[in-house]
C-alpha cells in the first residue's frame, strides 16, 4: 500500500466528512487507506460518518482482538464502503498525539500523512507530494503550501528550527519589521520563495507527510504533549536522524476561521505548557541562567497573552465594527437545500451572476460545480476581503471557516 491517511476528530463531523470528501478525489489513483480516530467527540461523529460514508467490516470488543491490533486501548473500529476508512473510537480524549500513534501502530501505507479535520485538500495534491517524496529518498517529512480560508498564505507553511533567539526575533516584531533577513526571519523563514521547494526543518501537523520507515527509526509522537507542540518535537527528531524535511508548494486549505480565533484561557495555558515543555526536553544540554531565563520568558508570553485576549475581548464589546456575517456571495448551480438551510438559519445569499461582489463577507461555492483546486485556486488569487464557504449538496451541508450551517443543527 503506497499511503495511509490519519485524521483525528473531536467535536467537529462537519469537518470531517468535507475533509474526507476532498481525500476521496486526492486519492484517486493512489493505493491507500484512512484512518480517523474520534476522541469521545460524544457527538456522533462516527455514527454520523459511518451513516454518510457507508460502514463495512467488524466490531472488535474490548477483551477481544482490538487487543492485538493495538496496545494504546483501541476500543472500536469500522470499514467504511465507499472509502476505504478505518474508524477507530476512544472512550476519552487521550490527546492529539496519542490519537495519531494509535492510527500509526496500525497504518500499512509506505507513507503517512497526518492530516487535520479542517484542511481541504486538491485533486493533485497527493499525487504532487507523492511524486516529490519518491524522487528524493532523503526525505523525511514534508508540507504544502498551507492557505486560510481568506485565501491568504500561511506563514506556518515554511518554518525553521524554534530557537531562543528566532524565538525572540518572532515575538519581539523583528521578523517582522525585516522579513527577507535570514537573521530575523528563522522562525518562518520569510526570506525564502513560496513558490517552489524548499528545505525547511518544521513541518505544520496539519499537513504531514512521512514514511512510516523514518516513524519507525525516530519514533511516533511524544505523547507527553497532550496538544500543540507534538509535531514540532517530531519534525526536530526526524531532522536530528539525518533526514531532510521539505516544504512543497501544492496548495490546501487549512481553515482559520472566526472560531478559531477566540482563544480561551484553558487554550492559552495548554498551549504554553506544550512550549516549555517543548523547550525542557530540546535544550537540556544549556545552563542553569539560560534555562531559567527561557522558562521565564515563556511563561512571561503565557502572561501576556492573557492579558491580550482580555483586551481583546474588551474592545470586541466596545468597539467592534459591525459586518454582516450573514451575507453570502453563492456561486453554483441553484439548490433547494442551500435555500432551506438559508431559510432555517437566517442566511443572506445572492447569486454571483446576479448580484455584485462588494461587501459579501463570504463567498461559496457548490462542490458539484467546482473542483477543490478551482476553489482554492479562485480563492488564493481573491482580494482576501471575504472568507470561503463550501456547499455540499450530496449532504446539504455548508461550511465556512467559523460556522457549519446543516439542516441537522
Amino acid at each position: 500500500m503506497k499511503l495511509s491517511i490519519i485524521i483525528v476528530n473531536y467535536k467537529v463531523k462537519y469537518f470531517v466528512e468535507q475533509c474526507l470528501r476532498s481525500v476521496q478525489n486526492a486519492l484517486a489513483g493512489i493505493d491507500g487507506e484512512v484512518w480517523v480516530v474520534d476522541n469521545a467527540s460524544g457527538d456522533g461523529s462516527l455514527e454520523y460518518l459511518q451513516k454518510t460514508f457507508g460502514q463495512k467490516g467488524q466490531t472488535f470488543s474490548r477483551q477481544g482482538k482490538e487487543q492485538a491490533l493495538c496496545p494504546h486501548g483501541l476500543t472500536k473500529t469500522f470499514q467504511s464502503a465507499d472509502l476505504p476508512i478505518h474508524f477507530i473510537k476512544n472512550e476519552e480524549n487521550v490527546g492529539f498525539g496519542r490519537a495519531n500513534n494509535m492510527a500509526i501502530e496500525m497504518a500499512q501505507g509506505e507513507y503517512v500523512l497526518l492530516l487535520n479535520p479542517d484542511t481541504i485538500l486538491t485533486e493533485h495534491t497527493l499525487t504532487d507530494c507523492l511524486a516529490f517524496a519518491d524522487a528524493h529518498p532523503e526525505m523525511g517529512a514534508m508540507g504544502g503550501r498551507l492557505l486560510s480560508d481568506s485565501g491568504r498564505f500561511a506563514a506556518e507553511s515554511l518554518r525553521g528550527l524554534p530557537t531562543p533567539w528566532a524565538s525572540l526575533c518572532k515575538v519581539s516584531g523583528l521578523a517582522r519589521l525585516f522579513p527577507n533577513s535570514p537573521k530575523f526571519g528563522g522562525y518562518y523563514l520569510s526570506y525564502l520563495p513560496k513558490d517552489e521547494p524548499q528545505e525547511i526543518a518544521i513541518v505544520s501537523g496539519a499537513f504531514l507527510l512521512t514514511r512510516k520507515s523514518v516513524l519507525d527509526q525516530v519514533g511516533t509522537f511524544d505523547e507527553r504533549f497532550f496538544m500543540y507542540c507534538e509535531d514540532t518535537d517530531l519534525d526536530c527528531r526526524i531532522v536530528e536522524a539525518g533526514f531532510t524535511n521539505y516544504y512543497y508548494p501544492t496548495p490546501l486549505l487549512h481553515y482559520k476561521g472566526e472560531s478559531a480565533r477566540q482563544i480561551s484561557l484553558q487554550r492559552i495555558r495548554v498551549f504554553y505548557g506544550a512550549i516549555y515543555r517543548y523547550f525542557r526536553k530540546h535544550n537540556a544540554d544549556r545552563g542553569l541562567f539560560a534555562t531559567a531565563a527561557i522558562s521565564v520568558a515563556i511563561w512571561g508570553l503565557a502572561g501576556l497573552a492573557y492579558i491580550k485576549r482580555g483586551v481583546q475581548v474588551l474592545k470586541n464589546k466596545l468597539f467592534r465594527k459591525k459586518v454582516d456575517t450573514n451575507r453570502f456571495l453563492y456561486f453554483g448551480s441553484p439548490s433547494p437545500a442551500l435555500d432551506a438551510l438559508a431559510k432555517q438559519h437566517g442566511l443572506r445569499i445572492e447569486r454571483a451572476d446576479e448580484a455584485p461582489s462588494a461587501d459579501h463577507f463570504c463567498h461559496v461555492y457548490n462542490t458539484a460545480d467546482f473542483t477543490y483546486a478551482d476553489i482554492l485556486e479562485r480563492l488564493e488569487q481573491s482580494d482576501h476581503k471575504h472568507y470561503l464557504g463550501v456547499f455540499h449538496p450530496e449532504s446539504g451541508v455548508l461550511i465556512t471557516g467559523g460556522d457549519v450551517y446543516s439542516i441537522e443543527n
